[in-house]
């Protein structure tokens, strides 16, 4: 699903002329930073944030209110987590408020909004981990403006960065919405779930 989303954005980013694929690479020094970052990423990003929001906040909130709610509830907290621990660092002196800017909040919400319809329309928190992870190793290693990566772009524009940082994950809220519609598949988005 990631590499289908990543390589719709491309194309649409290509087209628009707002980057280029310069070149493709399959490097043993990425790989090998890759094999390191993966359990890296897994415990102390993928799999404590699904866990927590995907799935322990979103199975709550789904109790009381309906699925739509508590998807705009659960990426609301989503955001206003890195928010709060910056403020606890800036408090703290350890951290400034620099890291907190319009794209981060836009790829937070966008992030979360994904994370959660992919928990809805597959029923399977593993799916996000798996998501999650792919994409963090995406986003640094795979398709970046670098030497050592394995699609290797250039942006052309800033449009370019967007279109593959949040472009991706836009497409991605689309189908998983498109597909949440349709079929035996179809959500039941005014559901609240049992205790």
């Amino acid at each position: 699903f990631l590499a289908l989303v990543t390589a719709v954005a491309l194309l649409l980013g290509s087209a628009f002329g707002w980057l280029r694929v310069v070149a493709l690479h399959l490097l043993a020094v990425t790989l090998l930073v890759m094999l390191i970052n993966i359990p890296i990423a897994f415990f102390y990003e993928a799999f404590p944030e699904e866990l927590t929001f995907r799935g322990y906040l979103f199975r709550n909130l789904n109790t009381r209110y309906p699925r739509w709610l508590a998807l705009i509830l659960q990426v609301f907290l989503f955001v206003l987590a890195p928010i709060a621990v910056t403020g606890f660092m800036v408090a703290a002196g350890l951290g400034t408020w620099d890291l907190i800017t319009v794209q981060y909040i836009v790829n937070l919400i966008a992030f979360g909004t994904v994370l959660q319809l992919l928990r809805i329309v597959s029923n399977n928190l593993w799916i996000n981990i798996g998501f999650h992870l792919a994409w963090l190793e995406m986003v640094r290693y795979v398709v970046v403006p670098s030497e050592y990566a394995i699609v290797e772009i250039e942006y052309v524009s800033i449009w370019g960065n967007y279109m593959v940082t949040i472009g991706s994950v836009i497409i991605g809220i689309i189908v998983l919405f498109i597909w949440s519609l349709r079929g035996r598949h179809r959500v039941d988005w005014s559901r609240i779930e049992p205790d």
